[in-house]
């Protein structure tokens, strides 16, 4: 919250040693370094972080959204797909995956 990702990380990781705890610390451990590391634009360990986070507890749709984001930056869009999927299982009035990406793709385009 205080925007020290240094710290931050070096207090997840310290955290992650104490696992596993309880499912839902676990959860939000690893979910945490994955955001963690996504603010530090280090996309394979945030993608790594969010699978770690959903191999604990698959029910969150965020996490889900979260790991396609991540896949799709790294040009895994097979990956992306079917998270975003798994995603919208869990919460269905999100959009299709076909848009995220569309979306995606503009935003990176060159003006």
């Amino acid at each position: 919250m205080l925007g020290d990702m240094d710290g931050a990380l070096a207090g997840f990781l310290e955290a992650r040693r104490y696992l596993p705890a309880r499912i839902d610390v676990d959860f939000a451990t690893h979910r945490n370094l994955g955001m963690v590391y996504e603010r530090q634009a280090n996309l394979p360990a945030a993608a790594a972080g969010y699978a770690e986070a959903l191999r604990v507890d698959p029910g969150h749709d965020e996490a889900w959204r979260k790991l396609a984001y991540c896949q799709l930056q790294l040009g895994n869009t097979d990956d992306a797909r079917r998270s975003w999927d798994r995603a919208r299982m869990l919460n269905p009035v999100l959009p299709a995956f076909d848009l995220l990406e569309r979306e995606y793709r503009k935003s990176i385009a060159e003006p």
